[in-house]
């Protein structure tokens, strides 16, 4: 009896696991007091049947009165097992722009929610 449980709690640990290992998604930084969603969008693209596509694309939360800095970085796959992939090329947490680079395989699609959150540094900015 007690061995029966004891595979079924090994078959759920083994079965999230994979699901972690399949999500192409990922989070970098930690939100802070007084930070707030400066981009929230969604990225959506379709793969060549010839090649694997390849893009990069650069997100800045600057204005022009105002700078922040990005304290969180939210990447999520919409479509899960699409078999796309996101990865932070510059920029960041600390910085006031981050650029991420897509790859798309052959044949799919793929569609990823960005999530930005910042805040103002504790200094200002002299002109």
């Amino acid at each position: 009896m007690q061995s029966s449980h004891v595979a079924v709690v090994l078959l759920l640990m083994s079965l999230m696991q994979l699901q972690r290992a399949s999500s192409t998604g990922f989070g970098v930084g930690r939100r802070l007091p007084g930070d707030e969603e400066i981009l929230s969008l969604s990225e959506k693209s379709r793969g060549s049947a010839d090649y694997v596509v390849n893009f990069a694309k650069t997100y800045s939360v600057e204005d022009d009165d105002e700078s922040r800095l990005i304290t969180r970085l939210v990447v999520e796959d919409a479509m899960h097992e699409s078999g796309a992939q996101a990865a932070i090329i510059a920029g960041g947490p600390g910085q006031s722009f981050v650029s991420l680079a897509y790859t798309i395989p052959r044949y799919s699609e793929m569609e990823f929610a960005v999530r930005i959150y910042a805040k103002r540094p504790a200094f200002r900015k002299i002109p």
